[in-house]
C-alpha cells in the first residue's frame, strides 16, 4: 500500500468513526487549530449527528468552513441546507462557501466516486484554490442535477495548506476509487492528499480488503 499503515485506521461502526474523528479534532484544537473545512454528504454524516447533540462540546470555539455547494438550478444551496439541518446548533459558527475565500487550519474530507474531494473534479488543475467549477457528468448524475451544473468549491490548493487532514473512506461503493486513491492514481484528485505530511485516513471495515496488496 502506498501510505504508511499507521496513518490508516479501520472503524467497524459509526460510533467508532465518531470517536476517532472527535479525538482527531480535539488533538487539532490542542495544536491551536481554530477552523476546519467540513464536507456535506454521507461520509461525515454520523459525525454531524453526534456533534449536533446537546452534550457535544467538540465544536466549541472552532470556525466551520463549508467546502462546496451547487450554485445554479433547482438544487442551488443544497449543501448549505444540509448543514443547517444536520449541524443546526452550530450554524452561527459557519463560514459559508459563497462568502469569500477562507483558509482553514485543518480539513475533514470525503471521497467522490470519480476521485473528487469537495467539487475538485478530475479535470481541474491540482493547485486550484477556490472558485467556480463545472461538475462532471458522473457527479451530476449522482446529485440528480442537469449536465454541466455549476458549483463553488475549495480545491486541493487550499486543502494541502491545512496543518492536518482527516480523510473518511466510507461505504462499499467507494471500494474501487478508495483503492486507486491509496495507490496514488494520478487521474484522481484525492490521490494528491496522500502526499500531505499530516494525513489520517479512517476506513470503513467494509473496505478493509482493499488494504491488501
Amino acid at each position: 500500500m502506498a501510505i504508511r499503515n499507521h496513518n490508516i485506521h479501520i472503524f467497524k461502526h459509526e460510533l467508532e468513526l465518531v470517536e476517532l474523528a472527535t479525538t482527531w479534532l480535539g488533538e487539532c484544537q490542542r495544536q491551536k487549530a481554530k477552523s476546519v473545512y467540513l464536507p456535506a454528504g454521507a461520509s461525515a454524516l454520523p459525525l454531524y449527528k453526534a456533534w449536533n447533540s446537546s452534550e457535544s462540546q467538540c465544536l466549541k470555539g472552532i470556525k466551520l468552513v463549508q467546502v462546496d455547494d451547487i450554485t445554479e438550478g433547482p438544487k442551488t444551496g443544497e449543501f448549505k441546507k444540509f448543514f443547517e439541518t444536520h449541524l443546526s446548533k452550530h450554524t452561527g459558527a459557519f463560514h459559508w462557501i459563497h462568502e469569500d475565500f477562507f483558509q482553514a487550519d485543518v480539513a475533514i474530507l470525503g471521497l467522490g466516486l470519480n476521485g473528487h474531494v469537495g467539487f475538485h473534479e478530475p479535470h481541474i488543475k491540482r493547485d486550484f484554490l477556490y472558485g467556480p467549477v463545472v461538475l462532471e457528468e458522473s457527479t451530476c448524475r449522482r446529485l440528480g442535477t442537469p449536465f454541466k451544473t455549476p458549483g463553488l468549491t475549495y480545491g486541493l490548493g487550499a486543502f494541502m495548506q491545512c496543518k492536518s487532514i482527516l480523510l473518511i473512506l466510507r461505504g462499499v461503493d467507494k471500494m474501487v476509487v478508495a483503492k486507486r486513491t491509496l495507490q496514488r492514481d494520478p487521474l484522481l484528485p484525492a490521490s494528491s492528499l496522500i502526499d500531505h505530511g499530516n494525513l489520517k485516513i479512517l476506513v470503513d471495515s467494509e473496505l478493509e480488503n482493499m488494504l491488501n496488496p
